[in-house]
């Protein structure tokens, strides 16, 4: 559990650094923004056993496994 905790603590690190940006260089801004967002997937991923690979393609796989993982459960017909 001590990689997933060390990879959301990167995740609030670029929030930091994002809301420090945005006045100064909003496109470097977006992307710490991106990067937190990502670690914080990886270390969903990794504190429910998932390890994602340093490959091509590992970006790809931490978002799909986000819109898997993290959508809201299709509502019920009643």
């Amino acid at each position: 559990m001590a990689p997933a905790w060390s990879r959301l603590d990167e995740a609030t690190a670029h929030l930091t650094s994002s809301a420090a940006l945005a006045a100064t260089d909003p496109a470097l801004a977006y992307v710490a923004l991106y990067d937190a967002a990502r670690k914080a997937i990886t270390a969903h991923m990794q504190a429910n056993g998932y390890r994602p690979t340093n490959r091509t393609g590992a970006h790809q796989a931490v978002g799909l496994y986000a819109e898997t993982a993290l959508a809201p459960a299709p509502a019920c017909p009643t």
